[in-house]
């Protein structure tokens, strides 16, 4: 539930930033964009490969704890 809800919020100002902001997107937030995208491509790739998480070392708790910590350092920056 917690992901469902951090998924809208973010769906949400991302809605609210295209109707609202600045229609110009600097270098730094491209990459940070990016960066997030990645993580939740490799995130629905990984939950669905066991073979992949285990050689990555890491759980399916392990590995949605990663990626939602990567994407609210992000936001924080």
């Amino acid at each position: 539930m917690l992901s469902l809800a951090f998924a809208i919020t973010q769906l949400i100002v991302i809605v609210l930033s295209f109707r609202y902001g600045f229609t110009r997107i600097d270098k730094s937030e491209a990459l940070y964009f990016g960066i997030s995208m990645l993580s939740l491509i490799f995130w629905a790739i990984a939950s669905h490969s066991g073979e992949l998480l285990k050689t990555l070392h890491f759980t399916e708790r392990g590995l949605a704890i990663s990626v939602l910590t990567a994407n609210t350092l992000i936001e924080i920056m």
